[in-house]
């Protein structure tokens, strides 16, 4: 509940002394006014609380610094990289337009014994003490023809809604001198800002860094008097500003006369203040309804006092922040806060008690657990609303709102409460009595059995408090019922049923049980085996499943006198053989099942070989055998990181060693055997060479490849081609080109020879062709084909080509030399391609460019028609092929005498032959069409005579 209104904001006059002989706080009239406390006019003020704060720019006397300026006819610098917290962008200007100075330097700005220079007494001090220099030149330019700024990023930021003033001292250093010049002690300067310190520094040569804006620009003037003299900067920015700049005024200042205006002033002491009137608030919690009204004031400041005041008079000894009202009932009341002399407040009205109405319009009896909706009425007056609705039901249950939904869990008779409360904590109740009648204790019991057995069904239902169960229903679940008491039922089917019991009482209250009867069905034995080699772990997958319930037990019998009573048991067969396995599986209700299945033990192959060595190679012979069955694949492992599958392989070794060689074979049934027998190499070698292909376009290039036996890794090479070409790498790569039509036949030379000596060599004559790259290339004609004319040749001057490859640019294709095509009826752009190969199929080239087919129109104007005469020349229409802007186009009939009989903008409309809804006589019109081409905006403007016929 909160109803605070902010009043006047007061001021707590408590010296005696100052403000007359009245104390604001006592609840006395001191003065003898007959005004007490708030209401005597002493006690009022309007400033509010004051604040001020000058930390948020930095260094802002520009006293610190990190070294001593240099005069700056020397260097031509600003000396603004000694000044702390302060830059400045560079410019032609740098030293006459912006500087900054220090009396560590005795400033050092001024010649020295210059009779028309104001030096500041600070340069004679012994401690530092800075300030900056602004040159201001007007010669009918604006300021910024020297202008430049200094910056600095601001240690808190100025934001909008605040209002900020910024003294500034100045002094003017130049005095009138004999040169032409117009002294004018008037300058312009501004405080520019912006948003970002990433913007540092200003960029204002001519006022055009769009990251700035001007906060505010004055122009004060600055007498040459040895004086420092104050303006300042008033403002209130739009945006939050993070950085300020100090800089001469972006505003044109006009000068008439033949001769300029030349100052020269010292800036020091930036001095910032702002003020804002406290945000104070009263909230409420409780009412005099509860006994517990509690106000409790706030203010976004620390330090001061409060002291309450009920209609402007003190109460004494109330100077906590939270006051109770409860003792001083209805009234206005004010908070004050005192802070440094000054105060500020706020008022709030309390609100009356005010009682709401409440009504329960209905409820009624009800059976027991079923839900009753119960109907109240509440309405408050005098603009207050009702905030709780509380329901006692009489059994120790509630509910908080208004028009509630509840369930007795007990039978019998209840007073049921209805509460309404107000905003305020005022409350009013309504009460009525509810019977709540008992239903039937619904249960029953069966025997559950398995399937094609009899279930038996009893009632076991009560009910209390005298009265007597009237009826009963059955539901087997199987779309079946029964009415007594007692019922036998048989199910066609295994399963789980949900049984459900209804029972209902001579007073109508009836209740319901839901139970699951299961019918054990039998269960189903299987399992799957594959066929394992003899020895090996046989692999069983028991898929054994019953519908309802579990299967209890389970019997193997493995067919080699070996049993098990395991789910999943592992066997193994000791001897080859055929096996017959069965498995008898017993469900938790008796019921039993027997699969059985067979299996096969397989023998394990003999592996062996033998082994014939030349050089490098190694000749292998599979000697592998089976007793029964067949070897289907075999594995070697030649120790030397190469492997083959063949049953009697050949392996290249690189290096002369023993190497134990493992086999292994597989019959057809999966088994495997293995054997490792030594093999030692200790060989020649012989020269090869392997091309990547025995074709290559002109231009292209290839890597040839060492293809010798093994020979290891310590060897020379040398490559010999017939075209001049050499090289000493193992596998070097050739570039070839050719730039006749007949191939260019390659013969190859490779030679090799071994750390140990040994050495081989190979020549093939012409081993592969270079072939001349085919250039593609074509024109067509004619060269603006259109809808009508849509047949185009295509002239190929492709050279050094032996097959073509067309692209139309619709997805149609063609592999003629010169081929004829004919485009759809489509206005479009095509990309025509085309793809050429040389005779080897091995080089080729492509070409692409577009062919546009442009639209045209074409339409036909008939001279007669008949109207009304049925379906055949009714109309008269004129008949467009394509081309025509559907919103660009019109059709007017006008009669011998110039008269508009028909109108249309539809090139798909036409003239049914009638005006003012009747059909014109028979005559000669004048027909008019103009419209506008869809590919080109061209305008048509056509007309002509149509005869109607009768």
């Amino acid at each position: 509940m909160l109803k605070g209104i902010f009043g006047t904001i007061f001021l707590l006059l408590i010296n005696i002394s100052l403000f007359s002989q009245e104390i604001c706080d006592n609840a006395l009239d001191d003065d003898g006014d007959g005004l007490i406390d708030l209401n005597d006019p002493d006690c009022d003020c309007s400033t509010g609380l004051n604040a001020q704060w000058s930390s948020a720019i930095p260094n802002p006397n520009f006293d610190n610094s990190s070294c001593c300026p240099d005069v700056y006819y020397y260097n031509n610098n600003n000396n603004l990289n000694c000044l702390d917290d302060w830059s400045t962008s560079q410019n032609i200007y740098s030293s006459w337009s912006l500087q900054y100075q220090n009396s560590c330097d005795s400033c050092s700005d001024y010649y020295t014994n210059s009779s028309y220079y104001n030096v500041p007494q600070e340069c004679t001090l012994s401690v530092a003490n800075g300030f900056l220099a602004m040159a201001f030149y007007n010669y009918n330019y604006t300021n910024s023809n020297t202008n430049q700024g200094a910056n600095a990023c601001l240690n808190a930021p100025f934001m909008p809604g605040n209002t900020y003033t910024i003294n500034v001292d100045a002094f003017n250093t130049w005095s009138n001198i004999n040169w032409n010049n117009n002294w004018n002690n008037k300058i312009h300067i501004s405080l520019m800002g912006t948003a970002n310190c990433g913007n540092i520094p200003i960029q204002n040569q001519n006022c055009a860094d769009p990251n700035w804006y001007v906060l505010d620009s004055v122009s004060p003037t600055v007498p040459f008097d040895s004086t420092w003299h104050t303006f300042s900067f008033n403002f209130s920015p739009t945006i939050a500003t993070y950085g300020i700049a100090l800089t001469q005024t972006c505003l044109t200042v006009p000068y008439v006369g033949t001769s300029y205006n030349w100052n020269r002033i010292m800036f020091d002491n930036l001095d910032l203040m702002y003020s804002k009137l406290y945000d104070i608030q009263i909230t409420d919690t409780g009412s005099f309804c509860t006994n517990d009204y509690l106000l409790t004031a706030s203010i976004d400041t620390t330090g001061g006092t409060w002291q309450w005041f009920q209609d402007s008079i003190a109460l004494i000894g109330e100077t906590n922040s939270t006051i109770d009202i409860t003792p001083y009932n209805l009234g206005n009341y004010t908070a004050v806060y005192n802070l440094g002399g000054n105060c500020q407040g706020a008022n709030y009205e309390a609100i009356p008690s005010v009682y709401p109405f409440a009504f329960i319009n209905s409820g009624g009896n009800g059976c027991l657990g079923d839900s009753i909706t119960f109907d109240a009425s509440s309405f408050i007056i005098g603009g207050y609303s009702i905030d709780h609705h509380y329901w006692d039901f009489g059994s120790g249950d509630s509910a908080f709102i208004q028009n509630p939904v509840f369930a007795y869990d007990t039978a019998g008779t209840f007073k049921v409460k209805f509460t309404a409360e107000s905003n305020l904590g005022c409350q009013t109740s309504d009460s009525i009595i509810v019977n709540i009648d008992d239903k039937p204790a619904v249960d029953f019991i069966s025997n559950e059995n398995c399937f094609s057995d009899s279930v038996n069904f009893i009632s076991l239902s009560t009910l209390s408090l005298g009265s007597v169960i009237d009826s009963l229903h059955w539901d087997f679940g199987d779309n079946t019922t029964a009415l007594d008491s007692l019922e036998t039922h048989w199910y066609s089917n295994a399963g789980t049923y949900n049984v459900t019991l209804y029972a209902e009482s001579d007073l109508g209250c009836f209740d319901s049980i839901i139970k699951p009867i299961t019918i054990d069905p039998n269960p189903t034995a299987a399992f799957t085996v594959n066929d394992t080699c003899v020895l090996d772990a046989i692999t069983l997958s028991n898929n054994s499943s019953i519908t309802t319930g579990s299967i209890q037990s389970y019997e193997w019998d493995f067919g080699d006198n070996t049993t098990s009573n395991l789910q999943q048991p592992s066997h193994t067969y000791n001897q080859i053989g055929t096996y017959t396995l069965a498995l008898i599986v017993v469900s938790d209700s008796g019921c039993t099942d027997t699969a059985y299945l067979n299996h096969i033990s397989h023998p394990i192959p003999t592996a062996n070989f033998s082994t014939i060595t030349n050089c490098f190679v190694a000749d292998f012979t599979n000697l592998s055998t089976i007793v029964s069955g067949n070897i289907q694949s075999v594995s070697w492992d030649f120790e030397d990181n190469q492997t083959s599958t063949s049953f009697n392989p050949t392996n290249i070794y690189q290096v002369n060693d023993t190497y134990n060689v493992l086999l292994s074979a597989t019959s057809n049934f999966g088994c495997i055997g293995d054997t490792i027998l030594p093999v030692t190499i200790f060989s020649n070698f012989a020269a090869d060479i392997q091309p990547t292909s025995l074709t290559i376009c002109s231009g292209e290039c290839m890597q040839l490849f060492d293809n010798a036996t093994p020979h290891g890794n310590d060897a020379t090479y040398a490559w010999k081609l017939s075209d001049g070409q050499t090289s000493y790498q193992q596998n070097p790569t050739f570039c070839f080109t050719n730039e006749q039509e007949d191939h260019l036949p390659i013969s190859v030379f490779f030679k090799i020879e071994t750390s140990a000596g040994c050495v081989d060599s190979v020549l093939y004559t012409n081993y592969f062709d270079v072939i001349a790259n085919p250039k593609a290339y074509f024109t067509f004609s004619p060269n603006s084909p259109n809808l009508q004319e849509p047949i185009v040749q295509f002239k190929n001057k492709s050279t050094y080509a032996s097959s073509y490859d067309w692209n139309f640019g619709d997805n149609t294709t063609s592999s003629e030399e010169n081929p004829l095509y004919t485009y759809p009826s489509f206005a479009k752009n095509y990309t025509v391609g085309l793809t050429v190969t040389d005779a080897t199929a091995s080089c080729f080239d492509s070409y692409e460019t577009i062919l546009i087919v442009k639209d045209e129109i074409l339409y036909f104007i008939p001279n007669a028609f008949r109207p009304g005469s049925g379906n055949i020349n009714r109309i008269f229409q004129p008949q467009f092929t394509s081309g025509v802007n559907v919103y660009e186009f019109r059709m007017q009939i006008y009669n011998r005498w110039g008269e508009l009989v028909f109108e249309s903008f539809d090139p798909n409309g036409g003239w049914d032959g009638f005006y003012n809804a009747e059909l014109v006589k028979q005559d000669t019109y004048v027909w008019k069409i103009d419209f506008i081409e869809s590919m080109s905006d061209k305008k048509h403007s056509d007309t002509g005579i149509i005869t109607v016929l009768r």
